[in-house]
């Protein structure tokens, strides 16, 4: 007869698995989205203060008008990835939360598999001894010492 609770609880322990894996892959993107939001701020902020310099350094009023427009747009763009990188660290610490309980799950099922696992080899020791205890008992009855 085929163990198929054993079977089903290996399934459910591999699919917690991979969930856990994915969760841990989309928090990762996110990770990855949010550093390359962090270099082009940083990008910006030193590109504003090098044009700003350009500018004031140079007495061209078209440079100064020039740098004056791109800051304008370059603090815009700031403004818009500082909104969108606190939106992402909330989705972030939202999957850490959905990762957290995943994870306890898959440690749920390998608990549960393991003690399977325990339970059947502390029945086949039992049956084992049995026999052997049998295989004894026989040998002391036939004087076979």
């Amino acid at each position: 007869m085929a163990d198929t609770s054993g079977k089903s609880l290996r399934t459910l322990g591999r699919l917690a698995e991979r969930q856990v894996e994915e969760k841990q892959k989309e928090i990762g993107e996110i990770n990855k989205v949010i550093r390359q939001m962090e270099v082009r701020r940083a990008t910006l902020t030193k590109t504003i203060i090098l044009e700003g310099k350009l500018a004031t350094e140079n007495s061209d009023p078209m440079l100064y008008q020039a740098a004056g427009a791109f800051t304008g747009r370059a603090e815009h763009e700031i403004q818009d990835i500082d909104e969108a990188t606190i939106d992402a660290e909330k989705i972030l610490e939202e999957r850490r939360a959905e990762l957290k309980v995943l994870f306890a799950e898959q440690k749920r099922y390998e608990t549960l598999e393991k003690r399977r696992l325990e339970a059947e080899k502390k029945k086949r020791d039992k049956k084992e001894q049995i026999m052997l205890d049998e295989m004894g008992s026989t040998r002391h009855q036939n004087g076979d010492s």
